[in-house]
């Protein structure tokens, strides 16, 4: 079953050069692999501090 329809405005800009890079208005989150070790890099920058540790707790959240 699909989700229900959001404004667009909520999607995420996606970029995929080096990596997997989210892009909303506010904020962003940006997968990438390592060049150096066998892991992926997880980086999230939002306007403040609250946003950024919102991001990265759901982003956990997710992989978990």
């Amino acid at each position: 079953q699909r989700p229900p329809p959001r404004a667009a405005s909520t999607w995420p800009h996606v970029c995929s050069e080096n990596g997997v890079k989210f892009v909303w208005q506010d904020r962003w989150l940006h997968f990438r692999p390592s060049n150096t070790e066998p892991i992926v890099r997880v980086f999230v920058e939002a306007a403040d501090a609250t946003g950024a540790r919102e991001l990265q707790v759901r982003t956990e959240a997710l992989l978990k």
